[in-house]
Parts: C-alpha cells; structure tokens; sequence
C-alpha cells in the first residue's frame, strides 16, 4: 500500500498530537510516498536509526526530510492517521466549498479521549 507523508510544518503544532482543527494546505507539507503493508510498518520505514536512509520512500521534489513524528499524518486513499504518543488516531477530513480538502479534525472520540474533564 502506498501512505502519502504529511509532515506538519507549523512551529506551535509540529510535534504535538492532533486535539485541534488544522489546515492542510497552511500547517502541513506533503514529502513524499512510502510503500508499507501497514501504519506501522510505514512509520518505522520513515524513521531513521543513526543516520540511516528511509527505506521504500518516494520523496516529492527536493522538500526537507525528518523522521515521522507525532502530529504528522499519513494518508492512505481517503484515511487520514495522526501519529499519536503511542500509535495512530483517525483524523477526518472537512472541504471548503470548492470541494478540496482543506481541514483536518480530530474524531470526536479522539478528542474526547484526550480532552480534560471537569470534576
């Protein structure tokens, strides 16, 4: 299968898991492909261990490559996965009116999981 990388590019995001709306088009960059047979596969392909190279990746031109983090997406056809603390959480996505992606948002029970309650 082949995961589109999208690494977040927004100082204030970038290493934080995804709780808020955000906007592919201002906060992300779109690096490349990665050929992998699952999310986890396809992070530990993007992930680099003293210095290797990132195996079975197709970057997009010449953008600047770091290991995946949390906060960074992948796609796979229409599926958006945040990588999270631990593991991926299911991102979805909203148009604007000319039908192009253009937000990403936690799933509500994402968002629930993480957000603080009031006691």
């Amino acid at each position: 299968m082949k995961y589109n990388i999208l690494h977040c590019n927004e100082y204030n995001l970038r290493f934080r898991q995804v709780k808020e709306k955000r906007c592919i088009d201002t906060d992300y960059d779109y690096i490349g492909d990665v050929e992998a047979e699952d999310l986890e596969e396809a992070f530990a392909h993007m992930n680099r261990i003293e210095n290797s190279e990132f195996t079975n990746f197709t970057p997009k031109e010449s953008l600047p490559v770091r290991s995946l983090s949390v906060g960074d997406i992948l796609k796979f056809e229409d599926q958006y996965w945040a990588v999270d603390n631990i593991g991926f959480s299911e991102v979805m996505p909203t148009y604007d009116g000319k039908n192009h992606l253009h937000y990403i948002e936690p799933e509500e029970m994402f968002y629930e999981r993480y957000s603080t309650k009031e006691n």
